[in-house]
């Protein structure tokens, strides 16, 4: 791992759905731009997924793959060292499960759950699922708080944010989701199905 001035990638807790593909793309274009001063952390499935892409994924600062699985990443210290060994840590979504905050976390927002409590589904659970439902994400809060700053897609998000969780004082960014160079390019190996 290099120095405290370097900058962390986290991805190590995304294992399925819309999160694994928006972190393998920010990684795979992080590659294309030839910016290695990073320290990047992934979970298995993107590791596989940028090595299908044909990331070189040697030429950043520090290329670790772990899965970090929740809240049980506060109990492992391979992972919670790696965030002190760095200045800035982004994960791409989160919560960061961290004891102890680095100097500078940018999280990713993506949890409908947070947002719109009570909705659809909310209804249909039965009293222990709602409770369950209600502490788990009660529990993630706590952690997006301890973020300096939130990155969200949709403006509707952080406004919401704003209303309902009175996020005033937490910095809060919309940056849309783009689509990947990796389409543009009709001789990827994507495309020879």
């Amino acid at each position: 791992m290099k120095s405290i001035n370097s900058i962390l990638i986290n991805t190590s807790n995304l294992h399925s759905g819309g999160g694994v593909q928006v972190a393998t793309s920010f990684i795979y274009e992080l590659n294309r731009m030839n910016k290695y001063d990073f320290g990047v952390v992934v979970s298995s499935v993107i590791y596989k997924e940028l090595v299908n892409l044909g990331v070189c994924t040697n030429c950043f600062n520090s290329f670790v793959v772990l899965d970090a699985k929740g809240i049980t990443a506060l109990f492992d210290y391979k992972f919670q060292k790696m965030l002190s060994s760095h200045r800035v840590v982004f994960t791409v979504f989160g919560p960061l499960y961290s004891w102890k905050k680095p100097n500078k976390s940018i999280v990713g927002f993506a949890q409908p759950w947070i947002v719109y409590p009570h909705n659809e589904i909310y209804g249909s659970f039965s009293y222990l699922e709602k409770a369950k439902t209600t502490i788990k994400y009660f529990l993630q809060w706590l952690f997006y708080l301890n973020s300096d700053q939130l990155i969200v897609e949709l403006q509707h998000v952080m406004n919401r944010l704003h209303k309902r969780l009175n996020t005033q004082n937490l910095r809060i960014s919309v940056i849309s989701n783009c689509v990947s160079t990796i389409f543009l390019n009709r001789n990827q190996e994507l495309f020879h199905s």
